[in-house]
């Protein structure tokens, strides 16, 4: 099983109020905001082996499938819960150890992301305890 946490950038547009000139007055602003996501991917014995994971992001959880990992790239496709469109993620590993690629959607949905990821145990999702209540002094 793999970890993924990341950022990826992406363009917004808005109408804002300009109050350079003394009145306001409407104008359209384009800025590039960032967003974090983390996530958890691998084989999964019930699917078949197949790669399967899942991510949160400020925009809600989403399924990630398609998912083609190696030693220097990684590609997956992005759906969130309850939404149809699909976002298509690339990343080649730099020298670094930083994932560095894009991001590709529906419309204007594309920019920029990067990453880490790491390999962890297949039972890091599961307690290994059962958890105590603090002692009371």
């Amino acid at each position: 099983m793999y970890l993924i946490q990341g950022v990826f950038f992406q363009k917004l547009t808005g109408l804002d109020l300009d109050y350079s000139e003394g009145d306001a007055r409407a104008v359209i602003r384009t800025s590039a905001c960032y967003f974090m996501y983390v996530g958890a991917f691998g084989p999964d014995p019930d699917r078949g082996g197949n790669w399967h994971g899942r991510m949160n992001d400020h925009f809600g959880e989403s399924e990630i499938t398609n998912i083609s990992f190696s030693e220097r790239h990684l590609h997956f496709t992005k759906e969130y819960d309850g939404r149809s469109d699909v976002i298509h993620y690339a990343f080649a590993k730099e020298a670094n150890g930083l994932w560095l690629g894009a991001f590709d959607g529906p419309g204007d949905m594309c920019g920029e992301s990067k990453c880490v990821i790491a390999q962890v145990p297949d039972d890091f999702l599961r307690p290994t305890r059962t958890p105590q209540p603090p002692a009371v002094q």
